[in-house]
């Protein structure tokens, strides 16, 4: 979604980053608590994947923030490649 709102839509990377970051938190939260309350949920790979993923998306938003937008672009945009090839 991030490369579609760069790509066709003509947004700014870092407002196509933050725009699907908090798409997915919506939808996020509504799974989630639909496996809590069918106790699918590992408490421990939670924590374990929470640290990672809050550490990841700090430093992130920090590189973004300071980031070229042409060059964030052409990374977004090498990495959704890469991601579809594989």
């Amino acid at each position: 979604m991030t490369s579609f709102l760069i790509g066709v839509s003509g947004f700014v990377p870092q407002l196509a980053v933050g725009t699907t970051t908090v798409i997915a938190l919506v939808v996020n939260i509504v799974g989630a608590a639909i496996h809590a309350a069918s106790r699918h949920i590992d408490l421990r790979i939670l924590a374990i994947f929470s640290i990672g993923s809050i550490a990841g998306t700090y430093l992130g938003v920090r590189i973004a923030t300071v980031m070229n937008r042409t060059v964030l672009a052409v990374i977004l945009a090498v990495l959704t490649l890469g991601a579809g090839i594989y």
